[in-house]
């Protein structure tokens, strides 16, 4: 038991530092536009750079794919000037045990800042808040309904927290 405390501390502490690496390191986001009448958008991510080392694999649902880890470019799907920018595909989180988690076809509300997607091929829902930074990025971070969810599937030390920090879109313009 006490051997299990000290490896829960030490991945704590580890999850940690390079999450805190990951978070103050330039994040290189921007990469070669796909061939899309739309434009495409793509995501840069810490905690999906960090996601293999508490074992969970992350996959790109067709479309969208990954450039690196952590980076993941998806297809804009129909017009922006519509209010709303839509993606195709999206991402897949696995476990060893079998569990998965998958978020699909997000839709940006550049209005509202609401990001929504469909959670395990059921429903739709509001997981991420877009706030444009001034370089026309776009921070996402988590809902709590969106954290809880994430939370759920990987089952350590309550992460990520609401409102915590998921990643930086670039809107690439076709």
């Amino acid at each position: 038991m006490r051997l299990f405390t000290r490896l829960r501390a030490s991945l704590a502490v580890l999850f940690a530092m390079v999450l805190a690496l990951a978070l103050t390191s330039p994040a290189s986001a921007l990469t070669a536009q796909r061939a899309n009448p739309h434009g495409t958008t793509t995501l840069t991510s810490p905690l999906l750079q960090i996601a293999p080392l508490v074992g969970i694999s992350v996959a790109p649902i067709a479309p969208a794919t990954m450039d690196a880890p952590g980076v993941i470019t998806a297809s804009v799907a129909g017009n922006q000037r519509a209010g709303v920018l839509r993606t195709a595909g999206g991402l897949y989180l696995s476990k060893a045990d079998g569990s998965s988690l998958s978020m699909a076809n997000l839709h940006h509300n550049l209005a509202t800042g609401e990001v929504s997607a469909v959670v395990n091929d059921t429903e739709r829902v509001i997981v991420l808040t877009a706030t444009e930074n001034a370089d026309g990025t776009y921070a996402y971070a988590f809902t709590s309904e969106g954290a809880g969810i994430v939370r759920a599937f990987v089952n350590l030390l309550g992460i990520p927290a609401d409102g915590s920090s998921f990643g930086t879109v670039v809107v690439n313009q076709p």
